[in-house]
């Protein structure tokens, strides 16, 4: 494997100019380090017939070789071991991987190579079997269980694929599949642009906006007729297998998409069961597959996306490139990030909590709840320290700073005392019950010199970002003269006559304002006025009416809010913490007028947010993951499908841990405690007049309210 004797220096396989296996076999090596799997668990096919041979010292100094030259070998390290897998079991997991593909090239693995066609170019093919490198493998030894011996795979045969790095494989066993599909069919050689991801557990298979799909069962797509593709993904026997390629959308001219110069529309998008039904029929008008656009914004005439092309083939004039963050290596890190979270409920779970974990530099050490069993639960599964007291996470001396996920109400008290022991905080959203505790707590961090950020986590993710170099670059959407946004949810929809209404038990604290401040808007509104603000400036000049629907009782929490206010063009009305620097684009004296709606008792839920400008409009959503759609004044529509993270929390809380390991500042991290703050008095505005006043403790005069 490229160990030499201990007098010698040790290098990988795949270092120098004269080693011994094929390209293929290096590039396979490498691609190895792409995920986990290989140092989680040992190759299925790995018999431990062809070991290294090494003693102790040369393996020592193999696997120190190994990390010094592959950076992603040194950053899987500390993430995985001791949490996941003892050291010595990391090592051998990795090295049988490596030897296996070893014995593959050398011939001690015997095996059945079939080429298949290059998913670059699949018009190219080659008669040098080693220099293909997507090809099928099957192990054609007869004492491996469910092979054959003349090397065709038998019953329960297992199929190893060198796969072109990036390519995602998916296999689908039932439909729908859940995938909408769009292609420019002007030009016969790309392949179908992944528009968007309607299933969730396919979202968590990897797939996201923005991939290629290269290959159906084996067989290249490219040059295939879109309508031929939709109707061989509809019928064709399953289980089907679906290959994938996610372009860089940093190279807009690569080899998989060109440039057009007068682009076509595309083809009709898929809907979740890959079916098209013609324009103007009863099914296209009843279908609610589609809701990544509202009804209003649906072409009559040409289908159910009508001309949506994805940026990459909209013109250089759509093109636009997300800048690199600063950031640090695994190498530049020495100590860790340390963090210590108060509340481990359901966004621990899914998001916040997978990110402190696996993030760089970042460490889970300990978590705190009320409830031992779930506490010691969550502990269990994230491989740190359990605790009921949250005195005992802050001032314990391996924890070097402190995420709270708790319900609003008791945050500001436990933040104060993470402040007092000098620890960096990161609060969810919103950070206090009301615009006075935010204010107070905002104050008290600045004064002790400790950071607070805030959890606003959708401002690092790409899509959001590339919403804000549309805006920012002027030409896109012109000046900016109003946003408008619509969240609808059915949360507070009155259940049928004859039914009990469980909306206090399903809902929990979200709706105790002694918990959370208020009602859904209190816990949703932070977040989508947040973005407006992050987004276009400081929102200021706030108004607005609540109300509760009819049939609950005085005394209840708000169902809807109407508001008005002006973003960007001067100073917030709370903090006056900082004016927004616009780009390319100009705001109307006072900022952008807007309006926005929360209703929580409505039929059809939407949840749309819309930045108009004179040159053009913008679109996309607050809570999904759909891309920003822009529909300029000649009549095209641009999708920009950037990929959104596995781990919604994973971007931001990476700029976290990056800026306390000594990274500057960056835009997602810069005054989001203030915005934090101007956020809570813009909604205390809105909200004064049903709670009659927000600066006391309004939860307390129930029969005072509205």
């Amino acid at each position: 494997m490229g160990a030499e004797t201990s007098t010698e220096k040790t290098v990988p396989p795949w270092i120098g100019q004269d080693v011994e296996y094929s390209p293929e076999t290096i590039q396979s090596i490498k691609d190895l380090a792409n995920n986990a799997h290989a140092f989680l668990r040992q190759h299925p096919y790995y018999g431990g017939k062809f070991m290294l041979k090494l003693d102790e010292e040369q393996a020592t100094n193999l696997a120190t070789a190994c990390m010094e030259h592959d950076a992603r070998l040194a950053a899987w390290f500390p993430k995985l071991v001791p949490r996941r897998v003892h050291e010595d079991e990391f090592w051998s997991n990795y090295f049988s991987h490596v030897e296996y593909l070893i014995g593959v090239d050398i011939g001690e693995i015997k095996t059945s190579i079939t080429p298949t066609q290059n998913t670059v170019n699949p018009s190219t093919t080659t008669s040098n079997t080693n220099a293909n490198r997507n090809t099928t493998i099957s192990t054609g030894t007869s004492d491996r269980s469910g092979m054959q011996a003349s090397g065709e795979p038998g019953a329960g045969a297992r199929q190893i694929r060198r796969r072109t790095p990036g390519m995602l494989e998916l296999t689908f066993h039932k439909r729908p599949f859940g995938i909408e599909l769009v292609r420019n069919s002007n030009s016969p050689s790309s392949f179908p642009l992944v528009h968007s991801v309607g299933d969730t557990k396919t979202r968590a298979r990897g797939l996201t906006p923005g991939h290629l799909l290269v290959k159906v069962n084996g067989r290249s797509v490219e040059a295939e007729p879109i309508d031929g593709l939709l109707h061989h993904l509809k019928t064709h026997p399953l289980p089907m297998t679906l290959a994938f390629l996610l372009p860089n959308p940093d190279t807009p001219t690569g080899r998989h998409l060109t440039t057009a110069e007068n682009p076509k529309p595309l083809a009709l998008s898929t809907s979740s069961n890959y079916t098209s039904p013609a324009a103007g029929s009863q099914e296209a008008n009843d279908s609610r597959v589609d809701t990544q656009y509202p009804p209003h914004s649906k072409p009559e005439e040409k289908g159910r996306l009508g001309n949506v092309v994805p940026y990459l083939l909209a013109g250089e004039g759509f093109q636009i490139t997300l800048p690199q963050e600063p950031t640090l290596s695994a190498r530049q890190i020495r100590t860790p990030v340390r963090w210590g979270i108060l509340g481990c409920g359901r966004i621990c779970q899914e998001s916040s909590g997978l990110a402190l974990a696996n993030c760089r530099g970042s460490e889970l050490e300990a978590a705190m709840r009320r409830d031992s069993d779930r506490a010691y639960s969550f502990a269990k599964r994230f491989r740190c320290k359990a605790t009921t007291s949250a005195h005992d996470l802050i001032h314990d001396p391996h924890v070097s700073a402190v995420y709270i996920a708790t319900p609003p109400g008791p945050r500001p008290s436990l933040a104060l005392l993470a402040c007092k022991a000098g620890k960096p905080c990161l609060l969810e959203a919103p950070i206090a019950r009301s615009y006075y505790e935010a204010r107070a707590l905002r104050d008290a961090f600045a004064t002790a010199g400790v950071p607070l950020f805030v959890a606003h986590a959708r401002r690092a993710h790409p899509r959001v970002r590339a919403a804000g170099r549309i805006i920012q670059a002027g030409h896109m959407l012109g000046d900016l003269t109003s946003v408008t946004y619509n969240l609808t949810r059915r949360d507070m929809v009155p259940p049928p006559r004859g039914v009990r209404d469980n909306s206090a038990a399903r809902l929990g604290w979200l709706i105790k304002p002694e918990m959370s401040g208020g009602g859904l808007f209190v816990h949703y509104g932070p977040h989508a006025l947040d973005l407006i603000d992050h987004l276009l400036g400081p929102l200021s000049r706030a108004a607005g009416e609540a109300s509760r629907r009819a049939g609950l009782p005085r005394g209840s929490v708000e169902t809807s809010v109407v508001m008005t206010f002006r973003a960007g063009g001067g100073k917030g009305n709370a903090t006056g913490a900082s004016t927004h620097q616009g780009g390319g684009y100009v705001v109307g004296a006072g900022g952008v007028p807007g309006t926005a709606v929360f209703n929580f008792a409505g039929a059809i839920e939407e949840d749309r947010l819309c930045i108009t400008g004179t040159r053009g409009r913008l679109e996309m959503s607050v809570f999904g993951d759909d891309p920003p759609l822009l529909t300029t004044a000649a009549g095209e529509r641009i999708n920009f499908p950037f990929p959104a993270p596995k781990v919604s929390h994973s971007p931001l809380i990476q700029r976290v841990v990056d800026y306390l390991l000594g990274c500057p500042m960056t835009e997602e991290l810069r005054h989001s405690a203030d915005s934090a703050v101007r956020i809570a008095g813009v909604m205390d505005a809105v909200l004064r007049s049903f709670y009659r006043a927000r600066d006391d403790h309004f939860w307390r005069r129930r029969e005072t309210w509205l």
